[in-house]
């Protein structure tokens, strides 16, 4: 609760200072002044929630203060001091609405209490301003933004039968870049889910920033779960009237006030579809029985080669480096290619790698289809006369460079 204290004596200025913080460290003074004229500039100003203020001041006393406030439309609880018990300030505070009115020397207790009162008449005014509207609600649990106290769970209850603290069920449908053209297709079809069934409520909310729809299942009839409802059913359904990617991941929580935490462990479960097969529900059961195949898993993350050569830029280097002995001194030669992604895409339609795997593949089967490379036996590749295998290399696209003095690297 913020507050700001008006009053003249210093004394008891700066000790209310003091004795709110020992009361509840949660109340934050955010202003002082000594007199009416002060007051009135600063709580215009800074408009806190409560208003502590002696009567008599120089300048303008607090309920003048207090009236000048109220006829700007400048709304604040007020808390009336006062060593004076006269009736015509009492009856002038009723005027103005002021019920809170403590005489001094202030009891600690009589101050406790008309603070608790006036924190709870602040609650309860931010939860009429509030609504109660379901779409606060939902959007207050997703945020995490939602605070709510016994007299927010006994409206909620009341007025719709639930309550923040009850457990629910979220599906969460991830669209991609197709979240703008289908978004109101999917929600349609959401709806109309929800429309056909009596053992859940549901409340679907669009997240654009995430590309997604989030339907919450709240009040489920026995507490029963929609999994395989949804699984066998609702994604099938939604994979067949919406082009992809449609991901469809589900969790269920203790409690809506989770969800602000339980959706960003959702949006981590996303990847999961990159090692699931099209048309699966994600969720961590399933998850937790997940096989990972390496080569498949890397096929999922990588790009598809084809799509690699219109935006592939630089150069390829294939070669070997031999070291031996010739003519009785030691030799070291290497023999290799460079090769231009973009030369090669323009050319052949590819980048330079698939065009530096493919071609020398090429020449071998000519060598052998040629009979160049054919003799009874076993033989491996490097036991064959190398040089029509790189006379081919150099007319069909790789054409060789050679050093003799090639610096290793270990």
């Amino acid at each position: 609760m913020r507050i700001v204290i008006v009053e003249d004596e210093a004394a008891i200025r700066e000790g209310m200072v003091k004795l709110l913080h020992q009361i509840n460290p949660q109340y934050e003074v955010v202003g002082k002044a000594v007199d009416g004229q002060s007051g009135y500039e600063l709580i215009r100003s800074v408009r806190p929630d409560l208003i502590i203020v002696d009567i008599r001041m120089p300048d303008m006393n607090g309920l003048a203060m207090i009236r000048k406030l109220q006829e700007e439309q400048v709304r604040c609880k007020v808390l009336v001091i006062s060593a004076y018990s006269e009736f015509e300030y009492a009856r002038e505070a009723i005027e103005l609405g002021i019920i809170n009115y403590l005489l001094k020397p202030l009891k600690i207790s009589e101050l406790k209490k008309a603070l608790d009162k006036v924190d709870q008449e602040i609650r309860r005014d931010q939860h009429k301003e509030y609504g109660f509207s379901l779409e606060n609600i939902f959007m207050g649990c997703i945020n995490g933004q939602l605070k709510p106290d016994a007299y927010f769970h006994e409206q909620t209850r009341e007025k719709y039968g639930f309550t923040v603290q009850e457990p629910a069920e979220l599906f969460m449908v991830w669209l991609g870049n197709g979240y703008e053209a289908q978004k109101e297709t999917a929600k349609g079809l959401l709806e109309h889910v929800a429309d056909h069934t009596v053992k859940f409520a549901a409340n679907i909310r669009e997240l654009k920033g995430w590309e997604m729809l989030l339907m919450i299942l709240y009040r489920q009839s026995g507490g029963e779960s929609q999994l395989t409802y949804f699984e066998k059913s609702v994604v099938p359904m939604l994979c067949d009237n919406l082009k992809k990617p449609v991901v469809c991941v589900w969790r269920r929580i203790e409690q809506l006030l989770d969800m602000s935490r339980v959706l960003q462990e959702m949006r981590k479960d996303l990847e999961w579809n990159l090692c699931s097969p099209d048309r699966t529900l994600i969720y961590r059961e399933a998850i937790q029985k997940q096989q990972i195949v390496p080569i498949k898993f890397l096929k999922a993350l990588l790009p598809d080669p084809a799509s690699l050569g219109p935006r592939t830029k630089g150069k390829t280097n294939i070669g070997c480096i031999f070291t031996g002995k010739k003519d009785g001194q030691d030799k070291t030669y290497y023999i290799y290619n460079v090769c231009d992604h973009q030369e090669c895409f323009r050319e052949v339609g590819s980048q330079a790698i698939s065009y530096t795997t493919g071609v020398p593949a090429m020449c071998g089967a000519l060598m052998l289809l040629t009979g160049k490379w054919s003799k009874p036996g076993v033989y491996t590749v490097e036991e064959f006369d190398p040089d029509p295998f790189l006379t081919a290399l150099d007319k069909y696209g790789l054409p060789r460079s050679e050093s003799r003095t090639p610096v290793l690297v270990d």
